[in-house]
């Protein structure tokens, strides 16, 4: 866990401490009043300065040391010769973070290992790769549905510049590819369905059922749902036929959890499901076998 330094605050804290706390003024031990937490005693020299800890990065201080002054001094110095090195101000940190940004998001890179895998919600096969960085690194990469690399040749051994968002597979930190350059030629992946997705899950607030002007799509459930992230959102959970073993009505005050994307429906914006979870169980919304093309445009209902 990287652990965030707070410098340029120690010597306020030490302040803040003396003037709210008689005991440090005086050198003597301070004690917190909950026995569980206990903070640190501090030493009688005054060459000893306070400093905070923030360990989850959440920006509160989780925890208090006393450092010696010199110690301090030669761990800030090292810390702003490392920003200099790396071609950040140490005064402006803003930068900083940019720039850990900009490098999570590009990698250059030899192949490793490739493989194809099936994940949960995607139609298509997608294509992992495994990147060795020039400095030895690992980088695990989402090249993206497999469908779209034919004609673009990508073998271990080769080395390749991937631009993409972070994200994660089965628990583990993967850059899911929006472009790939290999050599002279460039692919603008296509992820023309799937990166659409996302989690969402909350209580169903009320279900109707909604017919369609095209007759050959079948009447479809529409469900309010009220979202554990906060608002509410109005979702397409299939053909009413495919519900899982429970009419429309018993749906009403379940916990849901779904994968969905946005659609035009009308002239207002839903989700469409694409995989269902309720009472523990999970269903997968087959739309090919309702006999219906997925709702990815506009489609209009009966009002």
């Amino acid at each position: 866990m990287r652990t965030t330094f707070f410098v340029l605050i120690a010597a306020a804290l030490v302040m803040v401490s003396a003037a709210f706390n008689p005991a440090v003024a005086q050198g003597q031990p301070v004690r917190s009043g909950n026995p569980e937490t206990m903070a640190p005693a501090r030493p009688d020299s005054g060459d000893w300065i306070r400093v905070g800890y923030d360990d989850d990065g959440d920006g509160r201080i989780d925890r208090f040391e006393y450092l010696h002054r010199l110690d301090l001094e030669s761990a800030r110095l090292s810390s702003m010769q490392r920003q200099e090195m790396a071609g950040v101000s140490p005064r402006d940190p803003g930068k900083m973070r940019e720039a850990d940004i900009a490098e999570l998001n590009t990698v250059t890179g030899r192949v490793d290992d490739l493989k194809r895998v099936v994940l949960v919600g995607m139609e298509d096969e997608h294509q992992l790769a495994k990147i060795r960085t020039a400095d030895g690194r690992i980088a695990r990469v989402d090249l993206g549905p497999a469908v779209n690399l034919r004609g673009f040749d990508i073998r271990p051994g080769d080395t390749i510049t991937v631009h993409g968002t972070r994200g994660t597979i089965n628990d583990k930190a993967m850059l899911m590819a929006s472009r790939i350059d290999a050599g002279s030629d460039t692919l603008s992946v296509g992820w023309p369905y799937d990166r659409q997705l996302s989690r969402y899950s909350g209580e169903i607030l009320g279900v109707r059922t909604a017919p369609f002007r095209n007759r050959s799509v079948p009447e479809q459930v529409f469900a309010r749902v009220l979202l554990d992230q906060g608002g509410v959102t109005t979702v397409n959970l299939g053909p009413t036929h495919m519900l899982p073993n429970m009419s429309p009505g018993e749906l009403r005050g379940k916990q849901i959890s779904f994968l969905a994307h946005p659609a035009r429906i009308g002239n207002r914006v839903a989700l469409v499901a694409e995989e269902l979870r309720i009472d523990g169980r999970t269903f997968q919304v087959d739309w090919t076998m309702a006999g219906v093309s997925r709702p990815e445009g506009s489609i209009s209902r009966v009002q």
